[in-house]
């Protein structure tokens, strides 16, 4: 550890820019759990176009049960900046793990990607039989207690702090030996499993892969192709993507198609090979098509990604319906029956309606009109008996990819007495 890394911690904001500025952009922060290992991966800050030259994330680990022993920290080798160091110190028996990266005007600590991986961090049972905690923290002087990061841009001037959404917090079981000693200082086979030099330790006990008979990953093929599903519920926006668990995958993307410029973007990265679901909230009444591939992360950090699934299209319902109001038009009384008119507020990018009525509010409805005009927001064609009280509901609908419609909910009930 270098002597000089506690000051750099403390005097972030002076290294790198003054003054300080408040947190006003989101970005993603994951921790993924391999064995006794947490792959920590940030993604760059919403809104971002320029170089992360320098960037400053805290970590705290405790013990959840037994004990636990000091962690270490190795960043990533894909990660070009001249300064990578660490400090990890004991705080009321809570292990506090500062990253510090910082680099020249060109080093992007993303390498023009929206995410990169920082590091592995390597936990260490201090008993036998343990678990422990590890999650992100807030940023000393950002004024949330949110987890969040803070950096500097290439082209900026103050250093910036972010919000980390979806930063869930990790457990790890730990068993075993306890923290192991720096490789070299003990003779061959006496530190623990990995520590040795390749060949000289124990059978089975020299670094990963260098014992065929026990591979350290289960084996990923990347030639499989995934099966990707889609499913909108009626009168809903959220799309539910669902897939097979793919062998030895430490995680999954999820591609959008976008049509502007015919090309697929990233839309989710879920670091979690066991994960095999995913669901969000896209817009009413618009036709999207998704892929899907998994990926296996290295020791370097880096990825090896599987093929994509077939682009699978799907669509949303549009949205409910509302502002339903009834009229009813001038009859004679002689006349049996009455005219009303029901009117409503247009649904965007909806493709038609469809009007429902009943004699009683709880009943049940009768579809009576199906409009496939969608400029037609009022409809004057309802015949009502004349004495007689009824109930109308309306609801939008937009025709799929495939052909089929999607239905949105209905309106509130609304009735008139003619």
């Amino acid at each position: 550890m270098k002597k000089w890394i506690s000051f750099l911690i403390a005097s972030f904001l002076c290294l790198f820019a003054l003054p300080r500025m408040t947190a006003f952009a989101a970005a993603e922060g994951t921790l993924s759990v391999r064995n006794q290992d947490v792959s920590v991966t940030l993604s760059i800050p919403e809104g971002k176009t320029q170089a992360i030259t320098a960037l400053h994330v805290r970590l705290l680990v405790s013990a959840d049960s037994g004990e636990i022993e000091k962690p270490s920290f190795r960043f990533a080798g894909t990660i070009p900046s001249s300064i990578k160091d660490v400090e990890i110190t004991n705080k009321g028996g809570q292990y506090v793990v500062d990253l510090v990266l910082a680099g020249k005007k060109g080093q992007d600590i993303f390498v023009g990607s929206a995410q990169a991986t920082i590091g592995t961090l390597s936990l260490y049972a201090g008993s036998s039989s343990s678990s422990a905690s590890v999650k992100f923290a807030a940023e000393p002087g950002e004024g949330s207690k949110k987890p969040s990061v803070s950096y500097t841009g290439s082209e900026e001037y103050g250093v910036r702090y972010a919000v980390l959404t979806d930063a869930q917090p990790v457990t790890v079981r730990l068993s075993g030996s306890v923290r192991p000693s720096i490789p070299g200082t003990n003779p061959p086979g006496t530190n623990p499993p990995g520590t040795d030099p390749p060949g000289t330790g124990t059978p089975g006990t020299d670094l990963p892969g260098t014992d065929p008979s026990k591979p350290e990953t289960e084996s990923f093929d990347k030639a499989a192709v995934p099966k990707l599903t889609l499913s909108v519920k009626t009168g809903q926006r959220r799309i539910t993507y669902k897939w097979k668990k793919a062998a030895g995958a430490d995680g999954y993307q999820i591609y959008q198609y976008d049509t502007k410029t015919k090309k697929y973007k990233r839309l989710k990265t879920i670091f979690d090979g066991k994960t095999v679901s995913y669901s969000r909230n896209m817009e009413y009444a618009t036709d999207y098509t998704f892929k899907l591939r998994a990926f296996q992360t290295n020791a370097d950090g880096s990825r090896t990604y599987g093929k994509f699934s077939k682009g699978m299209k799907v669509t949303t319902a549009p949205a409910k319906v509302t502002s339903l109001k009834l009229g009813k038009q001038k009859a004679k009384k002689t006349q049996k029956t009455i005219r009303i008119t029901a009117a409503w507020k247009k649904v965007a990018r909806a493709d038609g309606y469809q009007i429902f009525r009943s004699t009683k509010k709880n009943g049940t409805y009768t579809r009576i009109k199906t409009l496939t005009n969608a400029k037609t927001v009022k409809y004057s064609g309802i015949s009502q008996k004349r004495g007689r009280k009824y109930y109308y509901k309306v609801r939008a609908f937009a025709v799929g990819a495939d052909g089929k419609r999607k239905y949105g909910n209905y309106s509130s009930v609304k009735y008139v007495k003619s």
